[in-house]
């Protein structure tokens, strides 16, 4: 269960601020085109893929992760993911 909140909480960082952003737009009377672009995800599928990589090196046993807490799975899915944004948004600005 615990790896399933990890990628929940990676999808949530990645997807929830463009469908806040998306319904902002929406409520406005003349709503202005949006266009998803995939540079914003660039920084946190690089963080992903880093620590899916390094996971094993950093954790001795892998089922310790599917037993995490839901919360704390949710949490650590979010915070690798927006970690990833921090960085890219650092680097390329």
């Amino acid at each position: 269960m615990g790896f399933l909140f990890l990628s929940i909480g990676i999808l949530a960082r990645m997807f929830i601020p463009y469908l806040v952003k998306l319904w902002k737009n929406n409520r406005k009377e003349e709503p202005e085109k949006m266009n998803w672009e995939w540079k914003y995800l660039r920084g946190q599928l690089i963080a992903v893929v880093i620590v899916g990589v390094a996971l094993p090196l950093l954790v001795k046993d892998l089922s310790s992760v599917a037993e995490m807490n839901q919360q704390l799975a949710w949490l650590s899915g979010y915070a690798i993911a927006d970690i990833g944004r921090f960085v890219d948004a650092t680097v390329t600005e």
